[in-house]
């Protein structure tokens, strides 16, 4: 489909399609204003259903409030990046944190780490959504939800409750809070955290902007976070093709783009998009050799694969401990192997 809206630009050198004399210019340009102007009435479609238009404001507030909670956790993010540079261990001390409460803080360090990073990752993200999300109960992997530490406490009636019951996320939330408080006390006291039996130093900037945290501010910033992300869920819920509008805006707005750019810059796009092709021909190519591998050797099955759809993304899903086929391997009944 891109390759034949990227076909349909053709003319002239310039930004233009040139009339040869022939009327193929003029039908050409004709061409790219009708493409236009239907791609303008999809996007004014779109844009009258009440219910996706309330939705994407609901998202505006929710981004303001995220950044503004993104500020009070930022100094917590770069205090557990700091630890885990220097190797350093959360440490129980007396009279300032439980024992029973380590676990759990380090599960929180190990999870501060990991948000507002520079770069986005498999683990890492550039934003907080993943600690929001862990408010919320939701756990992140789950094939190992049963093994997985929760770092806000777990509920002892959780089998019997609702992810979004708002009573256990306030609970979750005062739970963050009074750990939050608990690191900035323990990287403020001797043995809080240690390398080797050995104090590590928190730089004094970091404590201060740990110190700087508003509990109250928080709290009312996420309450009003998740309250908004109930609606949009409902909104979500209650208008059936969001998804479908979604990619309509999307095409349309393609359609949009390539109608008004110049030949140059479609000549340009069209070459990066059979680069891409080439490249993607080359990953289907080593997956399809080491699937074909694998098959052989775990199941003594030998597979034809088919060049996929153009459309379809080529990559390895994600997996855990147990592997590809560990899953599988474990439903049949079978032992799976060691290393």
């Amino acid at each position: 489909d891109s390759h034949e809206r990227l076909g349909g630009g053709g003319g002239g050198g310039s930004g233009n399609p040139v009339d040869d004399g022939s009327g193929g210019g003029s039908q050409s340009q004709r061409l790219l204003e009708e493409r236009r102007r239907l791609a303008e009435q999809r996007i004014q479609g779109v844009l009258e259903n009440g219910a996706l238009v309330e939705s994407l404001k609901i998202e505006q507030r929710c981004e303001v409030l995220e950044v503004g909670m993104a500020r009070m956790l930022l100094p917590f993010a770069e205090f557990a990046r700091c630890v885990d540079g220097k190797k350093g261990r959360l440490c129980y001390v007396e009279d300032v944190c439980e024992v029973e409460d380590v676990p759990y803080l380090r599960e929180l360090m190990r999870r501060l780490k990991l948000v507002l990073t520079r770069k986005p990752g498999a683990e890492t993200s550039t934003g907080i959504r993943p600690l929001l999300v862990d408010l919320q109960g939701i756990p992140r992997d789950a094939s190992l939800s049963t093994t997985e530490i929760f770092p806000f406490g777990d509920d002892k009636n959780k089998n019997n409750r609702k992810d979004d019951d708002f009573t256990a996320v306030q609970n979750r939330l005062t739970n963050l809070v009074t750990q939050l408080k608990t690191l900035h006390k323990l990287g403020k006291t001797k043995g809080g955290f240690q390398d080797d039996k050995k104090d590590i130093d928190i730089p004094y900037s970091t404590l201060r902007s740990c110190a700087n945290f508003d509990d109250e501010l928080f709290t009312a910033q996420y309450l009003d976070w998740y309250t908004l992300v109930k609606k949009q869920r409902e909104l979500s819920q209650s208008c059936h093709g969001f998804e479908e509008l979604a990619e309509t805006m999307r095409q349309a707005e393609i359609e949009m783009s390539i109608a008004m750019a110049p030949h140059a810059s479609l000549a340009n796009v069209k070459q990066r998009l059979e680069n891409y092709e080439k490249d993607r021909m080359k990953r289907f190519e080593v997956l399809k050799e080491v699937l074909r591998d694998v098959c052989l050797r775990e199941m003594d099955l030998a597979i034809v694969l088919k060049v996929p759809d153009k459309d379809l993304v080529l990559d390895l899903p994600r997996t855990n401990c147990l592997g590809l086929f560990g899953v599988k391997l474990l439903m049949e009944g079978e032992t799976l192997p060691l290393g």
